[in-house]
């Protein structure tokens, strides 16, 4: 960061230090400090979004994990990944379906595959239209989570 302070890539990958790679480096205000970096640089770098969402579901903030999950999920980087923790955090979060609970995070999880199933649709609309004139997270089409 000294000889370029303007990188996106590493303002992301000093983050991981300070999200829980190294336990004695861990800071998880230091580690949003350098991802908000990220998105002050490059607001299309999309590798950021599952970074955040692992500084987030550490500081238990859930309804911000599910928004950069989805987010996550739409770039090809760390679709894969986020596909991981994206199911491995919806079967914790419905829990029973016997649960208070479980309507309403039911009901966020089914608006967030709206979400994604809309921009399936976009982008397989470009992939018609235009042939290969499609935005960098056009690797979307292909995916079918």
């Amino acid at each position: 960061l000294k000889t370029c302070p303007r990188s996106a890539k590493s303002h992301l990958e000093i983050s991981k230090i300070y999200s829980g790679l190294y336990a004695e480096h861990y800071d998880l205000k230091t580690a949003r400090w350098h991802l908000r970096q990220v998105e002050k640089i490059d607001a299309t770098y999309c590798d950021v979004h599952f970074q955040f969402a692992h500084v987030a579901v550490q500081e238990q903030a859930y309804l911000e994990l599910e928004q950069r999950l989805v987010k996550a999920l739409m770039c090809e980087y760390t679709s894969n990944q986020a596909m991981s923790m994206w199911t491995r955090y919806w079967d914790l979060a419905l829990g029973s379906p016997d649960s208070p609970a479980y309507r309403r995070n039911d009901e966020r999880r089914i608006s967030y595959h709206r979400e994604i199933r809309q921009k399936l649709k976009e982008d397989e609309k470009k992939l018609v239209k235009g042939g290969d004139d499609l935005s960098d997270d056009s690797h979307f089409v292909r995916w079918r989570g």
